[in-house]
This record gives C-alpha cells, sequence and structure tokens, in this order.
C-alpha cells in the first residue's frame, strides 16, 4: 500500500489558489464545480475548497470524472 502524507499551512483555499493547485483554468474548475465533481465549501459568502478535496479530485483516475473529455474519448474507443 503506498502512503502519501502532506502537510499543508492551510486547509482551506479560495478559487484562484485552488484553480492554480490543480494546474486549470478557474473556468475549468467552476465546470466541475457545476457537474459535482468538486465540491467546495461555503462560509458565509465566500467560497473555499478543502485541501482534501482537492487532492481526491487529482488523484482520480480520469475514467472516473462524469463530464472529462478523456472519459469521453474512452467509452468512444470501447465502442469502437
Amino acid at each position: 500500500m503506498n502512503v502519501l502524507i502532506l502537510i499543508f499551512c492551510r486547509l482551506l483555499y479560495n478559487r484562484e489558489e485552488a484553480a492554480e493547485m490543480l494546474g486549470i483554468s478557474l473556468r475549468k474548475l467552476d465546470q466541475l464545480v457545476v457537474r459535482g465533481e468538486l465540491k467546495p465549501r461555503r462560509i458565509d459568502d465566500a467560497v473555499r475548497f478543502y485541501i482534501g478535496e482537492l487532492v481526491r479530485f487529482a488523484s482520480l483516475d480520469p475514467a472516473e470524472l462524469n463530464g472529462s473529455d478523456t472519459a469521453a474519448e474512452d467509452a468512444d474507443a470501447h465502442a469502437a
């Protein structure tokens, strides 16, 4: 069993920070939230992303993503 231990100074990140950590645009981050693939936390009017949620998402196999282009391409490849 592989174990990954990460130490972070903070637990919650704003949209810009979360997108940067994942290496994606803000637009892509928002699309992932709308599709339910990435779940933010709301604190009053602020949107924050828990580091555990970012790590969970980053660890997913692309085929596990609901609306990903890769998952659609994989389905097309299997159909052919």
